[in-house]
């Protein structure tokens, strides 16, 4: 038979073993669902641990390759006691001997001989695995067999929520919303357990927690104890299961749960692994320089080489203006000097320019110094920095760095910072235009500029900018994308190459039109729910567990139900400015878009009324006022 074959750290093989001969009181099951764990995947970057291929495992006897394998499920093709040839059935993950002390007393996880099918001997990642029948239950006529093999990790939450001491009326906080998590909030729910707050990084985990009854979501962050205190209105959770294995939750959780509560923690701690505000970066950027020739570096001029290729030449055909422009004090440069000899193993630092220190800029940068790089900052509208960055006094001063980055409101304010102050930069230097300006400025200074330009917008709020959770889509070459994206790894969860310079600008104006339809949809919703006598919050949780609610309907619950103490994520002025440039590019296309111009047309009629930098869910006001 066929089988994948662990034989170490990422070496898994897909062999020709023997079919296995069942043993006293086992079957032989033929596999037909098999599923991939948390713990499978740790073996395989990290292993071995658990699996004893290197050392006899002292239950089962097992040493040498493994065949991984405990959450599946199959059809017995050999029977044993309680079960028959033809069953469709579902295994257990844990091996108990029934006779010793512990198993006496139905405490067969601490059974003196204990094992694990699929960790410490062979499981079903494989054609057939022979399995104890104890282990075995059947699977109900009508349940598919793709849910069928989540039954193990399905048992494992459930068996978490109970174990929490969770009781119906208890607002229990569940900390990760991955596999375990969401089985561990439905083991919650079928206990009667309603008020349930997940945790977890914005995106499918806490779309999947709320579509799972999850009545709060909160992203994680350096804050994560008073975040979650304020969607609770202040009282603490009566129970904390922590199911993330994430380094520092565990004791995240102890600090929150109410005096006399209970903690728990249904995940392996994983070492080095750990939920903070930053998101690191990964991989050598492009514009490292690994061996400084003096202590000090002077102007990129000198050290141009880290932009260069194999043949020694400047990866931009462009050269820097004749302007003379103010240099920065040099009060910076030690620190550069430093962090470049010390701040990474490898030297792998980046020295960069951040145009715009605002609502989402600030956290940016930020993350930037987070992750070790040396950041310049100006911005004339704050006065004091992110800590570690070093603020300038002229943009001028930006051109120090090979590598700028702008998160500016608008397109006049990013063309005077790339044609005017950047018109000292060496050749070689690239700009990064993160703030929504539309692709014709981005073409146009790509076109005009002394400087690389390309774009990478982002979409996110500035509570997932705080948590580097945004996402940004970059318009350039594959070579230009390859080069910046270890640097927008560190402020942002996911990156995409959209295409050329431009195309960036393009998906972030499609993306906030769908934003713009989708926060009229809920508006229109909640308005036509309450005209039918309907209580808002209890439609807002039919809203958030239908068809149509997407990740956007869960996180923007306060927003629409709560503004005067929900805070403002993305003001009015802001989406009706980016969804004014979508509608610009629509009809440069010739395109009619009615559901975008009547998202346009209240978003007017909210900046009339005085909402301009009111939240965006704020339409329902301007909504109320369009039909009293």
């Amino acid at each position: 038979m066929r089988a994948a074959v662990y034989h170490g750290a990422r070496d898994i093989r897909v062999e020709q073993v023997p079919v296995p001969v069942p043993g006293r009181g086992e079957a032989l099951v033929r596999v037909v669902r098999s599923g991939i764990c948390g713990t499978d995947a740790a073996e395989w970057v990290n292993g071995p641990m658990t699996f004893p291929v290197e050392r006899r495992h002292p239950a089962s006897g097992h040493v040498g390759p493994l065949i991984p394998g405990h959450e599946f499920a199959g059809e017995v093709v050999a029977a044993a006691p309680g079960v028959e040839v033809g069953d469709l059935v579902v295994s257990g993950a844990g091996v108990w001997c029934g006779e010793c002390a512990r198993c006496g007393e139905g405490r067969t996880n601490q059974c003196a001989v204990y094992k694990t099918v699929g960790l410490n001997l062979h499981g079903g990642m494989a054609e057939y695995v022979a399995v104890p029948a104890k282990t075995l239950r059947p699977v109900p006529v009508g349940v598919p067999v793709d849910h069928a093999a989540l039954a193990q990790p399905l048992a494992v939450g459930i068996h978490a929520a109970r174990r929490s001491g969770a009781r119906p009326g208890d607002t229990v906080v569940v900390i990760g919303a991955g596999a375990i998590g969401a089985f561990v909030l439905a083991g919650l729910r079928h206990l009667g357990v309603r008020d349930v707050v997940a945790v977890d990084f914005p995106g499918r985990r806490l779309d999947r927690a709320a579509r799972l009854g999850a009545r709060s979501v909160v992203p994680p962050s350096d804050t994560l104890v008073p975040d979650v205190l304020a969607v609770l209105d202040g009282r603490a959770p009566d129970v904390v299961v922590e199911a993330s294995g994430a380094r520092g939750q565990l004791a995240t959780a102890l600090r929150m749960v109410a005096d006399g509560g209970g903690c728990s923690r249904s995940a392996s701690p994983r070492s080095g692994r750990r939920w903070t505000s930053a998101r690191w970066s990964s991989g050598r950027s492009p514009w490292t320089r690994r061996s400084p020739t003096s202590a000090t570096p002077t102007c990129p001029r000198r050290w141009a080489s880290s932009l260069t290729g194999p043949s020694g030449r400047s990866s931009s055909s462009r050269r820097s203006g004749s302007t003379s422009w103010a240099r920065p004090s040099n009060a910076w440069r030690a620190g550069w000097s430093r962090a470049r000899s010390s701040s990474t193993p490898a030297g792998d630092v980046v020295l960069i320019g951040f145009a715009g220190l605002g609502r989402m800029g600030r956290p940016m940068a930020a993350h930037l110094v987070r992750a070790g790089h040396t950041v310049l900052a100006h911005d004339p509208h704050v006065d004091r920095p992110p800590d570690g960055v070093t603020a300038l006094a002229s943009a001028a001063g930006l051109a120090e760095a090979p590598l700028t980055i702008s998160m500016l409101p608008d397109g006049p304010s990013t063309r005077d910072l790339v044609l005017t102050g950047l018109a000292g930069a060496c050749a070689g230097h690239l700009h990064v235009v993160m703030g929504t300006v539309g692709p014709d400025v981005v073409r146009e200074l790509d076109r005009t500029a002394s400087v690389d330009v390309i774009d990478a917008p982002v979409s996110g709020s500035v509570t997932m900018a705080e948590t580097a959770a945004i996402t940004t889509m970059v318009g350039g070459s594959a070579e230009q994308f390859a080069r910046v994206r270890p640097v927008l790894a560190a402020m942002t969860s996911a990156q995409f190459h959209t295409g050329p310079v431009g195309s960036g600008s393009v998906a972030k104006l499609a993306v906030n039109a769908v934003l713009a339809a989708l926060n009229q949809g809920v508006a229109e919703g909640l308005l036509l729910a309450e005209s039918g006598g309907l209580d808002p919050e209890v439609f807002y949780g039919v809203l958030r567990a239908s068809a149509a609610g997407a990740p956007y309907v869960g996180y923007k619950e306060a927003a629409y139900l709560a503004p005067e103490t929900a805070g403002v994520a993305a003001p009015v002025s802001l989406i009706r400015k980016d969804l004014g440039l979508a509608l610009a590019l629509a009809r440069a296309g010739r395109l009619d878009l009615p559901g975008a111009e009547a998202a346009y047309a209240v978003l007017d009629d909210a900046t009339a009324a005085g909402l301009g930098d009111a939240d965006m869910a704020q339409v329902l006001t301007a909504l109320r006022l369009r039909n009293h």
